[in-house]
């Protein structure tokens, strides 16, 4: 498996049809153990956290947003990827929402850093942001 499908395979992972859920083991199975996540929580905060508290707050999400029921979709619209040896980075332009839902997807921006060891390709950390006015989208991934 390439640096690439590792993160197509985040994307598809982290989506879900309604009615269906989220094979946990299959997501947490793509990211080394010691793997870091700086997320943006709002217009100017960022979050810090390990896997388990990636994991624990997805699952918060997946309940409070009623994802079971409604389903929910994280699609790559653009990537760029750079791989040297056994490391690799993913800039990624996704859009999320819940299928059927008027508004429009929200986009977002993540680079993605994979290490490949024993010949595993394996997420180590995701930096997030969200594009808006003064946080342009790189020209690598601009419409």
């Amino acid at each position: 498996m390439s640096a690439e499908s590792v993160v197509d395979a985040l994307y598809s992972g982290v989506s879900t049809e309604p009615g269906e859920g989220i094979d946990w083991a299959s997501l947490r199975a793509l990211f080394d153990a010691s793997a870091r996540f700086v997320l943006r929580t709002g217009a100017e905060p960022t979050d810090t956290l390990d896997l388990d508290g990636w994991i624990d707050d997805f699952q918060r999400f997946v309940t409070d947003a009623d994802v079971e029921r409604r389903g929910f979709f994280e699609r790559i619209v653009r990537s760029e990827a750079t791989t040297i040896g056994d490391i690799a980075h993913v800039l990624v332009l996704y859009e999320a929402g819940f299928p059927g839902e008027e508004r429009a997807p929200r986009r977002g921006v993540d680079s993605i850093q994979l290490a490949r060891r024993d010949g595993i390709w394996r997420m180590v950390s995701i930096l997030n942001e969200l594009p808006r006015d003064g946080r342009h989208l790189p020209a690598a991934l601009a419409d």
